[in-house]
């Protein structure tokens, strides 16, 4: 065989390979891959897409923002195509945004046909491959208008010992949400911002004091909502804490006696005039007894304690103690508290003659 004759064998036998690759790339084959579907709105859109989940059947409830849906598809092509798109698929999912063909734009209830809208879809579409089947064949989905809303912004704190009321920078925060959940919101529906106990710790009572950054909490009517969100998200608390010690200047507390009864009947007891009253008593300790006194809901008073050998003795003074409080935490400063006292012992009713029976 010459040389002549070998170069056209080896040219006939390669031209008949790339026949039978070219045909075997354009014969039409099935693949059936799974494949996942999103449903979003793009960043700067107003709308808001959400899906029922397609095993809930007439009671399915909507699934949470950006959960994907997995599906199988029925696909026919060129061999090419299909590996091309069995290579392209893998981590693949497939976003369809309101408006796109075959997704309403307008707000509202909608079922889709999955086979409808995936053979629009650019990856089939455009490498001419047919959708065949689509299991499940159809699921619903939801069409919203964001809406925005202004709320008042409303201060929650550990405890309740303030010096006036706290207040929140800003004070009016604007809510955005799907328009069928911010119906729900009212005049009097408010933002929250709550001041945790470990912050509450760390505050110096008795100085104004800025608690920057708290989040904001939504309305109470969108707690647990998915799509709803606040501007700003974080706010600023300016609160002062009541003072846990303070103290009170009392012009004048009154004196009393503290006799055992038994005494009183043997002894005549006089304070003298000036001493009748305690001038210019200082009342310190914890904030909420020493506003307890200020307000005279716990009445103070002081008292000179006299035992049996004391009256005996006539002692002509005696420093005045106070009145107990419960807890025994304030403390009391006078400038004099020597009490003068005149004490006489009384004599004994005179005996009459004794009257014959």
């Amino acid at each position: 065989m010459t040389g002549e004759q070998i170069r056209s064998i080896l040219g006939a036998t390669i031209l008949a390979i790339l026949v039978w690759v070219y045909a075997e790339a354009e014969s039409l084959r099935t693949l059936e891959p799974g494949i996942e579907l999103a449903f979003e709105a793009a960043p700067a859109s107003d709308r808001v897409i959400d899906v029922f989940d397609p095993a809930g059947g007439a009671n399915a409830q909507l699934l949470p923002p950006g959960s994907t849906i997995r599906v199988t598809v029925s696909l026919e092509g060129s061999t090419s195509s299909l590996d091309a798109i069995a290579r392209r698929g893998q981590g693949r999912t497939i976003t369809f945004r309101p408006g796109d063909p075959g997704i309403p734009d307008k707000p509202g209830e909608y079922p889709l046909s999955l086979r409808d809208i995936l053979r629009e879809a650019s990856d089939f579409r455009d490498h001419g491959i047919a959708v065949k089947k689509v299991e499940p064949e159809s699921l619903r989905i939801t069409i919203d208008e964001t809406t925005s809303r202004e709320v008042k912004v409303s201060v929650v704190t550990p405890g309740g010992d303030l010096d006036g009321l706290p207040e929140s920078q800003p004070r009016v925060a604007k809510v955005f949400a799907p328009a069928r959940e911010a119906r729900s919101l009212t005049d009097a529906s408010t933002a929250t911002v709550r001041v945790d106990e470990a912050t509450w710790a760390r505050l110096v009572p008795g100085r104004r004091e800025t608690i920057a950054g708290v989040p904001l909490e939504l309305p109470k009517e969108l707690a647990g909502s998915a799509r709803a969100r606040m501007e700003p998200s974080l706010a600023d608390v300016i609160v002062t804490v009541r003072s846990r010690t303070n103290s009170i200047l009392i012009p004048s507390v009154p004196v009393h006696l503290r006799i055992a009864p038994a005494e009183l009947a043997k002894f005549d007891v006089d304070i003298a005039e000036p001493d009748r009253s305690l001038i210019d008593v200082t009342v310190s300790g914890p904030a909420d007894l020493v506003r307890q006194i200020e307000d005279r809901s716990i009445p103070l008073i002081a008292f000179v304690p006299l035992s049996f050998e004391e009256l005996e003795r006539g002692i002509p003074s005696k420093d005045a103690q106070f009145s107990s409080v419960p807890g025994g935490a304030l403390k009391f400063e006078a400038a004099n508290r020597s009490v003068r006292l005149k004490i006489k012992r009384r004599e004994p009713a005179p005996t009459g003659p004794t009257t014959p029976p």
